[in-house]
């Protein structure tokens, strides 16, 4: 403090309210600074607006961390397992285009067994 009161006379500090100000903000949290502390704020959120609000890089390092974790578990049994009513329809159709003329055949064949069970 005494160091404080000599700078006060030697002109760096202009007053004691000065001083006291230059104080205050010294011993402030970086938290506290941007007005983010828990003990001031009611709720408690993860995607805090000003804790970063002074380095955009590290914003987008964070939101595309955020958006990795979310799509690792979102395909964590990969992406056929999440979409599988795609893939399925996709196999079905291919099947159906591939082996057209096979089914075609098998299908008349059952048409017939079961004519001929109807007419029995």
């Amino acid at each position: 403090m005494q160091d404080k009161l000599l700078q006060v006379q030697n002109g760096k500090y202009e007053s004691i309210d000065k001083l006291q100000k230059a104080k205050f903000y010294s011993n402030l949290t970086k938290e506290q600074y941007t007005g983010t502390d828990s003990a001031s704020s009611s709720s408690v959120s993860m995607f805090s607006v000003s804790r970063d609000s002074l380095n955009p890089r590290l914003n987008m390092i964070t939101l595309k961390n955020r958006l990795n974790v979310i799509d690792h578990y979102r395909y964590r049994h990969g992406v056929q397992h999440a979409h599988w009513p795609h893939f399925l329809m996709g196999r079905v159709g291919n099947m159906l285009w591939k082996y057209k003329f096979n089914y075609a055949v098998k299908g008349m064949a059952a048409l017939m067994v079961v004519k001929s069970v109807a007419d029995y």
